[in-house]
């Protein structure tokens, strides 16, 4: 990871000719952009493709909106009048700060609103090969682990007798 990281570093200064804001701008705009389909739209291609498909749509996907944030965001930055920074600190910071932030806090307090993930089952209710475990007469298991056709343990207790 670090070893991609610097070599792209070279590639984007020494053969591209990038100063390091602009080279520190397109890694966030990146960064924000993998963050996008990693986090907030995981498992979406999952089962449409083969896993190798799968990858290099996302990545090509990730490429795509990591271009169109950096110019999106280096389109507004240069309409606005920034005194004290260029506009590529700010596509750096609106990219890594501001959407990158908030993608992370989005997931790990909104749990993926409003992008749900279709239900999956539990591990308990499948075997190794993915398949749902059915009982001793072939029904499957259900959720709640109420046995299937029947009550649970807690239900067919008598009510508590008044005192």
């Amino acid at each position: 990871m670090i070893a991609g990281g610097i070599l792209t570093y070279v590639v984007a200064d020494d053969l591209l000719g990038l100063d390091d804001t602009r080279v520190a701008a397109v890694a966030g705009c990146f960064v924000a952009a993998g963050l996008m389909f990693g986090m907030l739209f995981e498992d979406w291609l999952s089962g449409r493709l083969s896993t190798y498909a799968e990858s290099a749509a996302l990545l090509v996907l990730t490429l795509a909106l990591a271009a169109l944030l950096a110019v999106v965001l280096g389109a507004t930055a240069d309409a606005l009048p920034l005194a004290q920074v260029s506009p590529d600190e700010w596509v750096e910071h609106a990219a890594l700060n501001a959407l990158s932030i908030s993608i992370i806090l989005h997931v790990a307090i909104g749990r993926r609103w409003p992008f749900q993930r279709p239900p999956q089952r539990s591990r308990a209710s499948t075997d190794t090969s993915g398949q749902a475990m059915r009982s001793p007469k072939g029904e499957p298991f259900r959720r709640d682990r109420t046995p299937p056709g029947g009550r649970s343990a807690l239900s067919r207790r008598s009510p508590p007798q008044a005192r």
